[in-house]
């Protein structure tokens, strides 16, 4: 029986390895795989988007473990997850959120992800996760074919649970245990409130979609919320980054105007890309290489950032020169924010949360 391991607890330490001893204790026939220890400390969201992107890969009878805890030794419940794509096993703080919304392996297509998790079911109006995580019902969190069941059994268990510890003392014999071929359903009683997280909702506008980074790799590539099937119009352009504020509105030609809070607009302007750069503002400039129209803002010294603007959607790294940025649909088919051959968080001063707002024509 194969058993993976997703953790925040990096390789310096024995963590991991007190984790696989105890596993390997109980059944020492078990195949542990090591998905990543490398998780952001106390990176919820970002282990839920990394067992998105990897349980489909493995045997339906594969135990996932999953430890990024920040409540290690609260009332947080401990929970067993049983979904076609295998079993899950970890603290109920939200980490199974793509997990219990069915979402699909990449570039299949299942049922998308929940984008709210205000109590009643509606869309935010802003990005505040006041009201996060929250509990679901099972019909509002999990397909018919998804059982939860609270970890109660203390046969389970280590005989001494450290309240810092729950990776070792819970979860590892947990999955031991199931990898032994017994039901889940002796972990503990059923539950249908699981805990989910407030994924940042997609705003589709009269001028494209408004998203958010939700991830970004080792190799500083950004992955958005923006799923390949929503860019179902061709795209004119995307705006790494917040728009740039224009001081003076007359600077703004549509399709380029999304309204913001309180009547105020932000825009850019892609009129006259004929000659080799264009100045739009005090603060940018557009340049059009080879056809692709690129507009780069420099930092902003209040805001602190910067605000790239990339025309259309490529393929693949290589359609644009080395050290230049891009949009592309990567491969857990989501809308992508990358540098050939670099890092697109530390170039475009970019990360988790930043906004994406992708134009059409």
């Amino acid at each position: 029986m194969i058993l993976t391991l997703t953790t925040d607890f990096g390789t310096r330490d024995g963590y991991v390895a007190q984790m696989k001893g105890v596993a390997l204790g109980i059944n020492p026939r078990a195949v542990l795989v090591d998905v990543t220890h490398e998780i952001e400390p106390f990176g919820v969201l970002e282990a839920a988007f990394v067992v998105r992107g990897m349980a489909p890969y493995y045997p339906a009878s594969t135990i996932h473990v999953v430890v990024v805890d920040p409540g290690v030794g609260s009332e947080r419940r401990g929970i067993v997850v049983r979904t076609p794509e295998g079993l899950f096993v970890g603290p109920d703080n939200g980490v199974f959120s793509f997990v219990l919304a069915g979402a699909r392996s990449p570039g299949t297509g299942r049922q998308k992800i929940p984008t709210s998790c205000n109590r009643d079911g509606a869309l935010p109006t802003d990005h505040s996760q006041d009201a996060c995580p929250t509990r679901k019902t099972a019909s509002e969190s999990a397909q018919p074919s998804t059982r939860i069941w609270e970890i109660r059994n203390p046969r389970w268990l280590r005989e001494e649970v450290h309240p810092t510890f729950h990776g070792r003392e819970v979860f590892a014999p947990v999955a031991a245990h199931l990898s032994l071929g017994k039901d889940p359903a002796e972990a503990g009683p059923e539950i249908h409130d699981p805990v989910t997280l407030a994924i940042p909702p997609v705003i589709r506008t009269p001028t494209g979609l408004e998203g958010r980074v939700i991830y970004a790799d080792r190799f500083g590539n950004l992955t958005t919320n923006i799923e390949a099937s929503m860019l179902d119009r061709t795209v004119l352009t995307v705006v790494a980054g917040a728009v740039p504020r224009v001081e003076d509105h007359r600077q703004c030609h549509p399709p380029l105007c999304p309204p913001i809070k309180g009547g105020e607009t932000q825009a850019l302007s892609t009129s006259s890309m004929g000659g080799d750069a264009q100045v739009l503002s005090p603060r940018g400039t557009v340049k059009n290489e080879g056809g692709r129209a690129r507009l780069q803002y420099p930092v902003d010294s209040k805001e602190g950032r910067r605000h790239t603007v990339i025309s259309g959607i490529s393929r693949y790294f290589g359609e644009v020169a080395p050290g230049e940025p891009l949009a592309l649909i990567n491969s857990f088919g989501f809308l992508e924010i990358a540098v050939n051959q670099g890092n697109a968080a530390s170039t475009l001063g970019l990360g988790v949360d930043s906004p994406v707002t992708v134009t059409w024509p």
